[in-house]
C-alpha cells in the first residue's frame, strides 16, 4: 500500500509547522500536529509506510518503533476520514423527522450523532418521503463533525447555526430548533404553556410557566392513568386547535429534573440508561404513543406545589381561570381580537380549578384522575 491525498482535499501549513485538512465533499475540518502534517505531505503515492517511516526519521528524534506506531496509527485515522486516495468520500448519515407536519432532513458525518438523535426523536422519526407522499414544508440541517468530534458545526437551510464543543450539547441543540422552527409554522393552533392529557371524556390542562413540575406531574398521571384510559400528549407546550379545542399530540423528550426520576419510579416509570440523555429522558418510556389528537378541553386545573401543606382542589371562576389561560398562551395576538374569542370559550367549556399537591405524587394523581372519573 503506498497511501496517497485524495485529490480535491485542502491542506494548509501554519507558522508552526502543523496543518488543517479540509474535505470538501463531508465539510468536515481536522488539525494534525507537525509530524501528521509532514506525514500527510508524504502520502503522495510513491511511498509506502517503511518508507515514510525513514523519511520522518530524518526530521525527528525519536525511537524507530514510536515513529513507526505514530505513522499506523495516522494512517489508519487519515483513512476512517476518507481522506486518503482509494477511500471512497464518506456518504452522509441521514435522519427524517416529522412533526405538526413540518418534515426534517438531518445530514451528518458521525453515525453516533445520529444514532443519539434518534433516540431523543424516536417517535418524531418519519420514513424518507417517497415521490407519491404529499408536499410538505422541508427543514434541512447538516452537523458536521471536526477535529475528531471535538467540535461541532450545525447549519440550517445552508445557513451557519452555532457550534458546539460535545456531541451531547450538538444534538440536543438540533433538537431544540428543529421543535421551535415547527411550533413556529403552527401559527393557526393556540400555543399554551401546558401540560395536556386525554381522557375518555375529554381532555384536561395542566397550565403553568416551565420549571413548577408540569412534566413530572403529567407524567406522575400518565402512569399513574394509564390503566384507566390517560394518555399524555404534551408536556410543556399545549398546542389547541381553536375551532374544537382539541389538543395535538406532541411527543417531545422530556426535560426532567435528577431527583424526579426516584419520585416517579414507584409509580412504574422504567428505562434504560440510554434513555436518559444528559438532562433528558426520552418519550419512549411511555411506550409507542398514541398521535392522534385529544378530545376537546374538559378540565383546566391550575397546580402550586406546596411540599409542607395538604392536597387540596377548589373550583375556581371561568372568568379568572381565562384571564390565567390568556396569560400562559404564547401567540394570542395572532388570532382576531387577540384570542379574545378562543380562551373564554375554553373557558366556559370547561370545569377550572385551583389544586394546591404536596411532594406525594401518587397521592395528588389520584386526586385529578378522581376529578376526571367523575365526569
Amino acid at each position: 500500500m503506498r497511501p496517497c491525498r485524495r485529490p480535491g482535499v485542502l491542506f494548509e501549513r501554519l507558522a508552526d509547522g502543523s496543518g488543517v485538512l479540509v474535505d470538501p465533499v463531508s465539510g468536515s475540518t481536522h488539525a494534525l500536529n507537525l509530524s501528521g502534517a509532514v506525514i500527510w505531505e508524504l502520502c503522495d503515492g510513491r511511498r509506502d509506510p517503511p518508507a515514510i517511516v525513514r523519511s520522518l526519521q530524518q526530521h525527528f528524534d525519536a525511537p524507530a518503533e514510536d515513529i513507526r506506531a505514530g505513522v499506523d496509527a495516522l494512517l489508519a485515522h487519515l483513512a476512517e476520514l476518507h481522506v486518503l486516495a482509494g477511500v471512497p468520500p464518506r456518504q452522509p448519515y441521514v435522519g427524517h423527522y416529522g412533526m405538526l407536519g413540518f418534515r426534517v432532513r438531518v445530514e451528518t458525518d458521525s453515525a453516533q450523532y445520529l444514532a443519539l438523535l434518534n433516540r431523543l426523536n424516536a417517535l418524531f422519526r418519519v420514513p424518507e418521503p417517497s415521490e407519491n407522499d404529499e408536499p410538505q414544508p422541508i427543514g434541512f440541517y447538516e452537523v458536521v463533525s471536526h477535529d475528531g468530534g471535538a467540535l461541532w458545526e450545525l447549519t440550517f437551510q445552508g445557513e451557519e447555526l452555532a457550534w458546539h464543543e460535545s456531541l451531547y450539547k450538538a444534538v440536543t441543540a438540533t433538537e431544540f430548533h428543529m421543535c421551535e422552527t415547527a411550533i413556529a409554522r403552527r401559527q393557526d393552533l393556540v400555543h399554551v404553556h401546558s401540560a395536556a392529557l386525554a381522557a375518555p371524556g375529554g381532555s384536561l390542562l395542566l397550565p403553568g410557566t416551565s420549571g413548577i413540575g408540569k412534566t413530572t406531574f403529567a407524567l406522575a398521571l400518565a402512569l399513574r392513568g394509564k390503566d384507566r384510559g390517560l394518555r399524555l400528549l404534551s408536556d410543556d407546550v399545549v398546542f389547541l386547535h381553536p375551532k374544537t379545542l382539541q389538543p395535538e399530540c406532541f411527543p417531545r423528550q422530556f426535560h426532567v429534573h435528577e431527583d424526579a426520576l426516584p419520585r416517579l419510579e414507584p409509580l412504574g416509570l422504567r428505562f434504560d440508561a440510554e434513555d436518559h440523555i444528559g438532562e433528558h429522558l426520552c418519550s419512549t418510556v411511555l411506550g409507542n404513543w398514541d398521535r392522534t389528537p385529544g378530545p376537546p378541553v374538559r378540565w383546566v386545573v391550575f397546580t402550586q406545589l406546596d411540599p409542607e401543606g395538604e392536597i387540596a382542589l377548589e373550583e375556581m371562576p371561568r372568568s379568572e381561570a381565562a384571564v390565567q389561560l390568556m396569560r400562559f398562551s404564547k401567540n394570542l395576538r395572532r388570532f382576531p381580537r387577540g384570542g379574545l374569542t378562543i380562551i373564554p370559550r375554553l373557558a366556559e367549556g370547561a370545569a377550572c380549578y385551583r389544586m394546591t399537591r404536596t411532594d406525594d405524587l401518587s397521592a395528588a394523581a389520584d386526586t385529578l384522575i378522581e376529578l376526571i372519573e367523575r365526569g
